[in-house]
């Protein structure tokens, strides 16, 4: 592909001449140069040293379809712990280099056996950066991650692509994005990514792994014992590895994103520990403990004894395109400038998005998402406002064969009472009543006449919209209303449009469309529309639709259990108003 040099050249530019090099002996000279341009492009370098602007540049390289074999990593319990162990088979496996960033990066059993295998990747000559969002995992000290720089006191050597030794030793490069403790940068432009990219630059090596799951136990299905965990996140992740030996491989273009997130102006290297630090040395051994007790769970050696078979097993054939968000990160007027926002950013997921809708309207569209909203505001100055829900409904109209099918969390699932207030109180009621009964509606949400409405015979007719339905993971067995089933919290993000679809980070909430930097993988593939669907109906038969007799009752049967929940379900319409009235529905 034609932006291929461009990037090797760019990421290449101001840190080749002072790199520095460590003697180990002398390999042969071709295997120094290609390491010694991959250790360059590689490296972090301030912003200030850069020749070129690496979010501009991700916005406006022109991103073609990559071949791939891609596994869907479903939100069954036996995919969310086989996530977990997959993630450390493949860093325990790694011969050359290991990118990883994640929104969330916990200090629990999992981060700290992460950080285990990190270490053990470094040691033995793997390259390693890593970046965290400094408010999705805030510390004061970051001690742990000091912990795994240390690692690099120990490390190993470099190899080139046949194995033989170079003079390069390892780095465990620990980035932080938009620190909290830099008053230069936009404190509220976060980094929602999670995307592990394993040997990037050697396409029969690489896989990449993205999707709605952060490094902590609650999204793995399993808890701080060892144990199966009802109540986690229920996710989804795709899995890419290439598909053929020409062109652009997904592990190089993975890793070409991950370089440009690593030295956009916001990211800070963060700041070593001393030299044989005594609590360097302390985390350390508690990453190495974490990991070995991580890895003799029996749910975790189970699955480990599967690999590296599960990573493959399964895989169908898929053609990917990248998208991102990366201009959230820095740009002024968010909300005012969204359109001009779009059409600087050729990659942008919302772009696409939008694009996909236009040019080949699906006949079935299937949407999932924790915090889905309608984006409500002017794409310019004094045009008219753009309304989400009203385009999206007009699209069916158009097309009488569509279908639209939205899944998302209810009042005993979600883990946000604020984004949940958004969902019950604007973005089911707007795409199903007409003014009158969106008045009514929240005018009934928190009393007890909710009951009256259900037998309403005009509710019923727009609760029954034979080509638009609104599911809510979540039951009347429900454990937070006294039932005995645990529908754990939804978190997973795709969409699937007949046989295209988006698997990736992005929520589709305010947040993610115009503060967070969010990243994922359009696909077009028959094989991978259906495996999601067939995820899409396992959700759904878990699920109940909105506004249905059995909907009212369970949302009834909350606000009687009182309780923070009931509370804030009680009160939906005054948490969304007071939401709107000071713009804090923005933020969430």
């Amino acid at each position: 592909m034609r932006w291929l040099p461009l990037i090797v050249c760019a990421l290449g530019l101001g840190g080749c001449a002072t790199l520095p090099r460590q003697e180990a002996g002398t390999p042969p000279p071709l295997a120094e140069d290609f390491v010694g341009q991959t250790v360059a492009q590689r490296t972090w370098f301030p912003a200030r040293e850069l020749a070129f602007d690496p979010i501009r540049l991700g916005e406006t390289i022109p991103l073609s379809p990559l071949p791939v074999h891609a596994k869907l990593v479903g939100a069954n319990n036996e995919d969310a712990v086989a996530s977990l162990a997959a993630k450390l088979w493949l860093i325990d496996n790694a011969r050359h280099s290991i990118d990883l960033v994640y929104y969330i990066f916990a200090r629990d059993e999992a981060g700290y056996a992460v950080l285990g295998a990190l270490c053990n990747a470094v040691r033995r000559g793997v390259d390693v950066r890593m970046m965290i969002d400094s408010v999705g995992s805030l510390s004061a000290t970051h001690a742990e991650l000091r912990g795994l720089q240390s690692c690099a006191e120990e490390a190993g050597h470099l190899t080139d692509p046949e194995g033989r030794p170079t003079t390069h030793r390892a780095r465990a490069q620990v980035a932080i994005i938009n620190p909290l403790s830099c008053p230069f940068v936009r404190w509220n432009r976060r980094s929602h990514d999670k995307l592990l990219v394993v040997d990037g630059h050697q396409r029969e090596l690489a896989y990449a792994m993205t999707g709605g799951r952060n490094v902590s136990l609650d999204y793995y299905g399993i808890d701080a014992r060892g144990e199966r965990d009802p109540h986690a996140f229920q996710d989804a992740e795709l899995l890419v590895r290439a598909r053929n030996t020409e062109g652009m491989a997904v592990g190089d273009a993975a890793t070409y994103y991950y370089s440009l997130l690593f030295l956009q102006p916001g990211t800070r290297l963060l700041d070593p520990p001393r030299p044989g630090s005594q609590r360097a040395r302390e985390q350390r051994l508690k990453a190495e403990e974490a990991l070995a007790r991580v890895r003799a769970w029996p749910l975790i050696r189970d699955a480990l004894a599967r690999m590296p078979g599960w990573l493959n097993e399964g895989a169908v054939e898929a053609d990917v395109r990248m998208a991102h968000e990366l201009g959230n990160l820095y740009r002024h007027r968010a909300v005012r400038g969204v359109q001009a926002n779009l059409e600087a950013n050729r990659n942008s997921i919302q772009r696409q998005w939008i694009e996909m809708n236009q040019t080949n309207p699906p006949k079935h569209l299937r949407i999932v998402s924790p915090y889905f909203f309608f984006a409500q505001y002017r794409l310019t100055q004094r045009g008219p406002a753009f309304d989400g829900a009203a385009t999206l409904l007009a699209l069916v109209e158009q097309n009488p064969e569509m279908q639209l099918e939205l899944l998302t969390n209810s009042v005993v699932s979600s883990d946000n009472p604020l984004t949940q207030a958004v969902i019950d109180m604007d973005t089911a009621p707007r795409l199903l009543l007409d003014d009158s009964g969106l008045r009514e509606w929240r005018r009934r949400a928190g009393d007890g006449s909710l009951d009256e409405l259900a037998q309403d015979p005009t509710w019923q007719a727009l609760m029954n919209h034979p080509r638009v339905h609104v599911y809510q993971l979540g039951g009347l067995d429900a454990t937070a209303i006294g039932g005995d089933v645990a529908y754990g919290k939804l978190h997973a993000k795709f969409i699937v449009a007949d046989d295209r679809g988006f698997i990736g980070t992005d929520n589709f909430d305010y947040r993610s469309r115009l503060f967070n930097n969010e990243f994922g993988y359009f696909f077009q593939s028959p094989a991978l529309a259906g495996e999601l669907v067939a995820e899409f109906e396992a959700l759904k038969r878990r699920s109940l639709r909105w506004g249905s007799p059995e909907w009212i009752e369970m949302r009834r049967r909350v606000i009687d259990a009182g309780g923070t929940t009931g509370l804030t379900t009680r009160w939906q319409r005054a948490i969304h108003g007071l939401s709107k009235i000071t713009g804090l529905h923005w933020l969430y």
